[in-house]
């Protein structure tokens, strides 16, 4: 039974997880058969990374599981707590958490127990964030902070407004953003001894739920309804962005040259261009029907994930492009504990031995075993796009029409035949030849030829979704981002 659940979900998992956050809770349906084995459908709400292999995964009512084996298959080593865990952050080699009731642990390493760490509060949690060497801060309710200058050794909690404070980030170990509910966002510049409103430029109550700041000029935040704004002077001025929905949104990432990012959502993924662009992703997350709550960039390499409701945990090394589902599907313990088993030094000053020796610019294109760790036959579907991204120009009334746009090729890296379907944007502006009846053995490839069908007389940016369907069910896809100058 468990083999059947396991089998559209046997993909390549490898790379680096991200710590994430959420607050909301929902029902629990777990489905397993026999060893033990469940299939996780709580809400993951925190990753603690220590290489690409070993990681710890924790949520709802307490729920945390780790795996070895880069998430392949995962060991339920939940503390006995009914807290939900909101937040996981790695400092050195520990992996420490928050969550509700002012919950504060630390594991020493991916399979220790939790230590129970008193926080000096106990108001809910809800984010968590260190900078530099020593600092940490944790925020939340009622304007709930604790801190620690002595890297984890002592926390000492305070309040500075009455709103809800969901989200925190620190560019520098002296720089914090905060936001909340009420629209609030808050700076401070001495570690969290002071702090200051800062003045959106707009009015709104909405409730903010995540905030990201690569420096300390540039912060993006994101809220209930939609909504969007980002920084360029420090928080003195915020701009309002359109994000093409009213959906309620949770969290945002901008990568170091702040041209690219995501924003996640109540069923909403969009990719952020140009620094100030989003595009949603068509109907990629609506069609998932859960909650993303969380996305953050891996330790090593520029992987980022994505997680949410329903045990969804994602991985892209392309901004979303291309998104690999991990299930988190948990066993019971065994005995042995012990070291991480995997060879190199990972030069994280601790014996959890990765060698790093990935390509993270490779789409995924990962050589070695993507199969299970128990030599099983089950079947992999999954395939690479040569192309993901194009631009064109077109002057109406001159350029012929359809215009050719370019060409990508569909390569099956998988171990089963796929059936290839393209999905373009519900406005008709793109077209492809071979449209559909596209159908892959492994190994086979395919050439497919991108078009513009002039029914749009104005620039746009959309998305083409490509998908494959194995025989037995098994699926893959991955997402074409075009964009057209027209004028």
């Amino acid at each position: 039974m468990i083999e059947a659940l396991l089998k559209p979900f046997r993909n390549k998992f490898t790379k680096l997880f991200i710590g994430c956050a959420c607050v909301a809770t929902f029902g629990v349906v777990a489905c397993g058969g026999s060893g033990g084995s469940d299939f996780v459908t709580r809400v993951l709400c925190a990753l603690a990374v220590y290489d690409l292999n070993n990681f710890a995964v924790s949520g709802e009512n307490g729920f945390s599981a780790y795996t070895q084996d880069g998430g392949l298959s995962f060991t339920d080593d939940s503390p006995g707590t009914s807290d939900t865990f909101t937040d996981s952050e790695i400092k050195g080699s520990s992996a420490w958490s928050v969550g509700l009731g002012g919950s504060l642990y630390e594991k020493v390493s991916l399979t220790a127990e939790y230590k129970n760490i008193d926080s000096g509060t106990s108001a809910d949690l809800h984010d968590l964030e260190w900078a530099g060497d020593s600092f940490g801060i944790s925020v939340g309710v009622k304007g709930t902070f604790t801190r620690t200058l002595d890297a984890g050794l002592t926390w000492n909690a305070g309040t500075f407004t009455d709103v809800d404070l969901h989200s925190i980030s620190c560019p520098t170990e002296m720089t914090c953003f905060t936001a909340g509910s009420l629209g609030m966002v808050y700076r401070t510049d001495d570690q969290g001894s002071t702090w200051r409103q800062l003045p959106l430029g707009f009015d709104t109550s909405a409730t903010l739920r995540g905030i990201y700041a690569p420096s300390v000029n540039h912060a993006w935040v994101v809220g209930d309804g939609g909504l969007v704004a980002r920084t360029m002077d420090g928080g003195e001025n915020f701009s309002l962005i359109d994000a093409g929905t009213d959906r309620d949104l949770y969290d945002v990432y901008i990568g170091n040259q702040e041209q690219n990012g995501l924003i996640v959502g109540d069923s909403f993924l969009g990719r952020i261009s140009d620094g100030v662009t989003i595009t949603p992703f068509g109907g990629f997350a609506l069609e998932l029907g859960v909650v993303l709550k969380k996305i953050q960039l891996a330790l090593v390499g520029d992987l980022l994930f994505i997680a949410g409701g329903n045990g969804t945990l994602y991985k892209t090394a392309d901004f979303g492009l291309n998104l690999v589902r991990i299930p988190v599907i948990t066993s019971i313990p065994d005995s042995n504990g012990g070291d991480f088993g995997d060879t190199g030094d990972s030069g994280m000053g601790n014996d959890f031995g990765d060698d790093f020796n990935d390509d993270f610019g490779d789409d995924f294109n990962d050589t070695g075993d993507s199969g299970d760790s128990g030599g099983s036959t089950d079947e992999i579907a999954e395939f690479q796009i040569s192309d993901q991204d194009f631009s064109f120009s077109h002057n109406v009334g001159q350029t012929n029409c359809p215009q050719q746009i370019g060409q990508f090729v569909i390569t099956n890296t998988g171990t089963t035949a796929l059936n290839i379907s393209i999905q373009g944007p519900s406005g008709g502006q793109l077209s492809t030849n071979p449209s559909s009846g596209i159908s892959l053995e492994a190994g086979e490839t395919q050439t497919v030829t991108l078009f513009f069908t002039c029914s749009q007389a104005s620039s746009f940016n959309e998305i083409l979704t490509i998908s494959g369907q194995s025989p037995g069910g098994q699926s893959a896809s991955a997402l074409v981002n075009v964009q057209g100058n027209v004028s």
